[in-house]
């Protein structure tokens, strides 16, 4: 189904006439983006396409207050429109390829007592007669209203499921998919009809066998009373344990806002406060005992200290140099003799001699200093222990301005006003509410233990009637024909239950694809989740890691919780099988800056052949307007007159921005 146009009059906030043609949709731009501020029609608009699709049917997913459908109507006319008469018409075409144009036309006016509305539809310009008759049973056809919820949805849809832990409000819509509802309801209205025969005064039926089916039926119909009070009590235990864990959450940031464990343990605070002065003093102390050494005042002019040291050396080796000389000299006179003028080793040991005789002269000259050996080990002493008495006395200082700051935090958070007393009392309601949460969870867990229990013990009694039923033979005709309509009501329960098991089983593998293949291209993180399970009997979501064991929801980040439930929705919309536009209304409020551009990069062009986005002007903006804006076929911006106290249409975007 596309739509082509849609007309409002005196619909809601907007007064007098207003339409949108919906430009056509290609395989690059299939996005028609439609802008408006907060309370200028957004809403209103996508509950419009819905009530002139479903009329009163669609009360239930437009409102959460219980009022009659005339009341709706009434509360939707424009008050300061001249004309009273409200009409909503929409034009559709069944697909791109047949160009038979269906016009829907609801409209109403208030007058005395109960307000009605009324429906034409039009085939090509023409009434169809039978076709405005009989529009709800088609609009089934085309698009059932249990499963438009996967095409229209807002953000409070998306938050409602990204919130739900368990996934409740996901298990009603994939029943819609599976068609389970429709099962469901034929098993509990052939249970009711043997249920009816069973008890029927008319009936006569003395035998042991129909006895012991009357029997095992109230024990059944027992069963069912007493899972009914259980899901009854478990719904209020898990509203309970929510309301609770709100509450802590509140809380606990009271408790973090009145100073915390501060409050709670303030003498232990003071007490680690004296302790690190303590062991700050011993520290100064330490500094105070090197300070006072007798080698720390030379520390002062260590470069000078080091210099004197390599003097001093320096005045060994040329003193050395200078009782060497005379050896020298008397070598140079003796040693020639003994090489037996041998020319070679001649040259070799003059130039050997010479050498030294230069390098001692180096070492010479100057005015010596004279220090005893004693004098010399001290000097070398003090410098070779000066570099490590310098680190040492480093380290100390350090370690006192470490010191230093961590009681100058402490005395930060002790000179906060806390008030003891109040963060005590916070701290008691917190023990009380998590406590309270506990005793919840487990009664929550008994009640469903119990459920189980009840549905084995049914199931059991379902088994003992169907065995009485097979082997019961009755005499009179009476008695045949009311335990014949008793056993093809049970047959036909027992096949609908087999049935209901195995299209669940064959569904469930698709729609369990179709969300993981979403949620991986919407999200890019493969790596997070492996794989979705979806149990075929309770309906329940598992998300599975790489490591193969259960990723819980609380896991994923809000933004995550949200794509996931946009996920289910999509996955839910491509396995219903329809071929629908998909109309999302603010969709972006709880998203971050990374999830939003997933949102509208990867979703919003692929969500459907026809895509109608309702935005506020902090939604699909800047950088995110650049992202979708190849993929956009038209623009429409709800322009609110403050005077008029109306809303109205017209091209373009927030910014100026225009197709």
């Amino acid at each position: 189904m596309i739509l082509k146009k849609i007309e409002l009059q005196n619909y809601g906030i907007y007064k007098g006439t207003h339409v949108i043609d919906f430009p056509d949709c290609t395989d690059h731009q299939a996005v028609t983006l439609i802008g408006g501020l907060n309370g200028r029609g957004k809403t209103t608009l996508l509950e419009a396409i819905s009530l002139v699709l479903y009329g009163n049917r669609a009360l239930r997913f437009l409102q959460d207050e219980r009022i009659s459908y005339s009341e709706y109507l009434r509360s939707h006319v424009n008050k300061s429109a001249q004309d009273q008469q409200t009409s909503i018409t929409l034009t559709i075409l069944q697909d791109e390829k047949n160009s038979e144009a269906i016009t829907i036309r609801r409209y109403w006016s208030i007058g005395k007592g109960k307000i009605t509305d009324n429906l034409v539809a039009h085939k090509n310009m023409a009434i169809d007669q039978y076709l405005s008759e009989n529009w709800d049973y088609y609009v089934e056809e085309i698009l059932p209203l249990n499963i438009s919820r996967f095409f229209f949805f807002d953000n409070e849809k998306i938050s409602q499921i990204a919130d739900d832990d368990s996934y409740e409000s996901v298990k009603d819509s994939i029943k819609s998919l599976l068609g389970l509802t429709t099962i469901d309801q034929l098993i509990v209205d052939m249970k009711k009809l043997i249920k009816r025969i069973s008890n029927s005064k008319h009936t006569s039926i003395q035998s042991e066998v129909h006895q012991k089916v009357i029997d095992t039926q109230q024990e059944i119909d027992q069963c069912e009373i007493e899972i009914n009070h259980s899901v009854t009590v478990m719904a209020r235990f898990n509203r309970e344990a929510g309301q609770a864990r709100k509450q802590l959450a509140g809380l606990e940031n009271d408790f973090w806002r009145h100073g915390g464990n501060l409050g709670l343990n303030r003498k232990e605070t003071e007490l680690d406060k004296n302790r690190l002065n303590e062991l700050l003093s011993k520290k100064k102390e330490e500094v105070m005992e090197m300070l006072t050494h007798s080698m720390t005042p030379l520390l002062l002019c260590k470069p000078l200290l080091e210099r004197t040291y390599n003097q001093v050396q320096q005045d060994e080796r040329a003193r050395s140099a200078n009782y060497s000389t005379t050896i020298i000299e008397q070598l140079k006179k003796i040693l020639p003799a003994s090489v037996n003028e041998k020319h070679t080793q001649q040259i070799i040991l003059d130039f050997l001699l010479k050498a030294q005789s230069e390098l001692l002269k180096s070492y010479s000259g100057g005015k010596l200093a004279e220090l005893s050996p004693v004098t010399q080990s001290m000097f070398s002493t003090v410098v070779g222990r000066s570099a490590l008495q310098l680190n040492d006395i480093s380290k100390l200082i350090t370690s006192i301005q470490d010191l230093d700051n961590q009681i100058n935090q402490m005395e930060i958070h002790m000179s906060l006003e806390v008030e003891s007393n109040d963060v005590k009392a916070i701290w008691k309601e917190m023990r009380r509410l998590t406590q309270e949460v506990s005793k919840l969870d487990m009664q929550i867990k008994f009640e469903e233990e119990k459920q189980q229990m009840l549905l084995r013990r049914q199931e059991m009694l379902e088994n003992r009637r169907k065995t009485a039923l097979k082997i019961g033979k009755f005499e009179e005709q009476g008695q045949d024909e009311s335990m014949r309509m008793i056993k093809y009501a049970s047959m036909t329960t027992e096949v609908m239950e087999v049935f209901k098991v195995r299209i669940q089983n064959k569904r469930i593998k698709e729609l369990e694809e179709q969300i993981f293949d979403c949620f991986s291209f919407i999200a890019q993180k493969d790596s997070m989740i492996q794989r979705i399970e979806i149990n075929s009997e309770t309906l329940d979501i598992r998300l599975v890691d790489y490591r193969g064991g259960e990723l819980l929801k609380s896991q994923l980040s809000a933004g995550e919780k949200q794509l996931f439930a946009v996920s289910i929705l999509w996955g839910l919309a491509k396995c219903s099988g329809y071929q629908m536009p998909v109309i999302v209304d603010t969709p972006l409020g709880r998203l971050d800056s990374s999830h939003r551009t997933n949102f509208v990069k990867r979703y919003l062009p692929h969500a459907s052949r026809q895509v109608i986005v309702l935005s506020t002007d902090e939604e699909v903006n800047g950088q995110y307007y650049d992202l979708i804006k190849p993929h956009i076929n038209g623009l429409f911006l709800l322009d609110y007159d403050e005077q008029d106290k109306s809303t109205s249409i017209r091209p373009g975007y927030f910014g100026g921005q225009k197709q």
